[in-house]
């Protein structure tokens, strides 16, 4: 069961970081290109490059009557703009487009009322699509262009599943190094190659009934017998010892007392 939930766990953190990379990838796209279906009302808005306040001082300002302050132009009769609020020089609208408008990029120009259009207008991008199905297919996240769900939301969904199932596997690691110490059994935690041995961690301790200097049994993944280490530095749940280079260790091992359960020359007999 460990085995099972740490393999699910691994492969939705794997899922959970393509989810995070195709989130980024929307985030690359530029923020002046709206998209929108023929006969959807879409939201808008943007950074103004010049305020009206930037041209003249305005008396009692009023961010809802955005459209008082500033003027749309779009280069397409199939579309409309709604100018719906201004905050400094963040403006805010709705776009409308009708049933029948044609397919294609064109360009929308927001600007102050009184403007010089070559000097204060911002310009921004609008692409017309036939159907929402078009339109997705243009979209740069996969999540939402293939499944049609922000990847933001597979995010928060996943993540919370992944470490629930990251924490399972913990708890069913811990439970099985607990019965194999119980019967004299250690997993190796640590493998590390230095000049002259192989520096070894693994799972028992004083707890456990090891001392320092205590010759212990060095276990294949098969169970078997392959050769033996010393105790040198015993905590209370772990111990540290080398082991020659010539010894072929890999951390899959396990490490034995003498007297644990069903130990010697043989397979051990411990599931």
């Amino acid at each position: 069961m460990k085995t099972v939930f740490h393999k699910f766990a691994i492969s939705l953190f794997v899922l959970i970081l393509l989810v995070a990379v195709d989130a980024m990838r929307s985030g690359f796209e530029p923020d002046t290109l709206f998209r929108a279906a023929a006969g959807e009302s879409v939201p808008v808005g943007g950074k103004l490059s010049v305020s009206p306040e930037d041209l003249a001082e305005i008396r009692d300002f009023d961010s809802a009557k955005a459209a008082e302050y500033l003027e749309a132009k779009l280069d397409t009769p199939d579309a409309q703009v709604q100018l719906l609020e201004l905050q400094g020089r963040i403006w805010r609208g709705e776009v409308t487009v009708a049933d029948e408008a044609r397919s294609g990029e064109y360009s929308l120009q927001v600007m102050p009322r009184g403007g010089n259009p070559q000097e204060d207008a911002t310009l921004y991008r609008l692409r017309l699509f036939p159907d929402g199905r078009a339109l997705r297919r243009d979209l740069p996240s996969f999540c939402e262009r293939d499944l049609g769900v922000r990847p933001f939301w597979l995010f928060v969904g996943f993540l919370p599943l992944g470490l629930g199932c990251l924490g399972l596997s913990f708890l069913f690691s811990s439970r099985e190094d607990a019965r194999r110490q119980a019967l004299g059994l250690g997993s190796i935690y640590k493998l590390a190659r230095r000049k002259h041995a192989w520096e070894v961690l693994f799972g028992l301790g004083s707890r456990h009934g090891v001392r320092p200097g205590e010759r212990l049994l060095l276990l294949d993944s098969r169970r078997r017998v392959v050769g033996d280490l010393v105790a040198a530095k015993v905590g209370p749940e772990a111990s540290h010892a080398e082991v020659g280079l010539e010894t072929a260790i890999e951390p899959g091992f396990l490490v034995a007392r003498a007297d644990a359960p069903g130990v010697g020359p043989g397979t051990v007999q411990y599931r």
